[in-house]
């Protein structure tokens, strides 16, 4: 039995936002994180944690239609389960008024957290499922597509370093979800030495 949530992020062509899920019957870990004064955060963005606050581990590319990968060496705290946008005081701007919210539901990446992001390479017919392996560790990216709004997480072929382990498959092939999706989604584990959390 394992706990798992769907959370809505950037969409890009109509992609389904990907999801998470814990093993063995445990619990996903969150806790309530300040955010980074003037930070945007959108539900579903791949967070980082520095001198108490959090941001987004990876920023948005600034050329449409194109991907950024994280580096391999990008540690993450967690997933964002809402929309904040902080004014200079790290106070959240889109709640209604009279109300002060200045911390950021996070589920946090631990052992047993698995994260399903879609595979990517720039030459489509290369993001198969036989581009990654499992046990293999790979950099994960974000890609922009017509607009700033338009944008999603993904898992890169680069094995350089990598801060997420290919733990299984989604589908049996890659036919099975090209209705929905445009390239393979995988579950994927963060690394120990990437997770902030240390869990």
């Amino acid at each position: 039995m394992s706990t798992s949530f769907n959370f809505t992020s950037g969409v890009f062509q109509g992609i389904v936002p990907p999801s998470f899920r814990s093993q063995f019957g445990a619990s996903v870990q969150q806790t309530q994180a300040a955010v980074a004064n003037s930070a945007v955060i959108y539900n579903g963005d791949i967070v980082a944690i520095s001198s108490g606050v959090i941001s987004q581990a990876i920023s948005l590319p600034s050329t449409n239609n194109t991907g950024s990968l994280s580096g391999g060496s990008t540690s993450i705290y967690g997933i964002a389960l809402q929309n904040f946008t902080a004014n200079a005081s790290g106070v959240d701007t889109t709640t209604q008024p009279g109300v002060t919210v200045t911390t950021c539901a996070v589920a946090l990446f631990d052992a047993n957290m698995l994260l399903l992001l879609p595979g990517y390479n720039a030459t489509s017919s290369s993001a198969t499922l036989a581009a990654w392996t499992v046990g293999t560790s790979y950099q994960f990216g974000r890609y922009r597509g017509a607009s700033s709004t338009s944008w999603w997480y993904y898992i890169g072929t680069t094995t350089t370093n990598g801060e997420m382990e290919y733990e299984e498959q989604y589908g049996l092939s890659n036919t099975q979800f090209t209705s929905t999706w445009i390239y393979p989604p995988i579950w994927l584990r963060v690394n120990g030495a990437y997770r902030q959390g240390g869990y």
